[in-house]
């Protein structure tokens, strides 16, 4: 190892002084530091590949590195402040004492909040196939963050070809943090990816107000490698809430920055509130 402090202060210093007429050896230019920088872009809001960014880094610099914000939201850039898997932090500082406002709550114990969310796909026929069960494991593994669970048929129906006990298709549940990073990556990069998305229906909320929808192609998420991938499947999502209502629901998904179309004339029971009226033929 070159003991190059050892160096300037013996060699360096003086050299200095004479090259640049110097009289005083504290006005000889030193380093004062050395900031080494990674940006992640996308990757960030993976926890795998920010672990292993930190891990490289701290090889590299010999310190644990610290993990750097976005300052500002740029669409161009799929950028979005604060953000880095730091969705959770965002909701305890900032969306908390938003949804209190508008739910006229007093205590921020009943503020709903996402408890978990449930990734199911179905396979079908295909789950008596080893290699295509693979690879749905697989993929889910990669959209998930960790190792799904192979469902089973409970009911043996003979229209849907389906036996008792059989395979039915994969299963993930995430908590905590792989919770909000999936939220993260969900909003920010993979709903974008959809064709012609225009957004998410406003009525997936169920009567335990959990909501739920569809995704057509599983490859809207990057971490699924396209061209590995031997069928596109669908994808259902379901985000369980501690909402004792659908309006705190819908608040809580529109603070988290979820695409929600809203539509003021439709009533909790899916009826029209427009009044209609019958005109009498002449």
């Amino acid at each position: 190892m070159a003991r190059l402090k050892t160096t300037y202060n013996k060699e360096i210093v003086s050299k200095l002084m004479s090259k640049l007429s110097l009289k005083n050896k504290h006005d000889v230019p030193k380093i004062s530091k050395i900031i080494l920088n990674m940006g992640l872009g996308e990757d960030a809001s993976d926890g795998k590949k920010l672990k292993a960014c930190t891990d490289d880094m701290s090889l590299i610099a010999g310190q644990k590195p610290v993990v750097t914000k976005f300052k500002k939201s740029i669409s161009n850039f799929k950028t979005r402040k604060g953000s880095n898997a730091g969705i959770k932090v965002t909701y305890e500082k900032e969306i908390i004492s938003k949804l209190m406002g508008k739910l006229s709550l007093k205590n921020k114990h009943d503020v709903p909040k996402v408890e978990k969310i449930i990734l199911n796909m179905g396979l079908g026929e295909d789950g008596l196939d080893g290699k295509k069960l693979k690879a749905c494991i697989d993929d889910m593994a990669l959209i998930s963050g960790q190792k799904p669970i192979i469902t089973k048929f409970k009911k043996s129906i003979s229209n849907f070809k389906t036996r008792k006990g059989s395979n039915a298709g994969v299963k993930v549940t995430l908590r905590a943090q792989k919770m909000y990073e999936f939220i993260d990556r969900l909003v920010n990069i993979a709903l974008p990816r959809i064709k012609d998305f225009r957004g998410l229906s406003s009525k997936g909320i169920d009567n335990s107000n959990n909501y739920s929808f569809g995704i057509k192609e599983h490859i809207v998420f990057p971490e699924v490698n396209f061209d590995k991938v031997d069928k596109i499947r669908g994808l259902d999502v379901t985000i369980v809430t501690s909402s004792k209502n659908k309006q705190g629901t819908l608040e809580l998904l529109k603070e988290f920055n979820f695409p929600l179309i809203e539509k003021k004339n439709w009533g909790e029971n899916g009826k029209n509130k427009c009044s209609t009226k019958k005109f009498k033929k002449n």
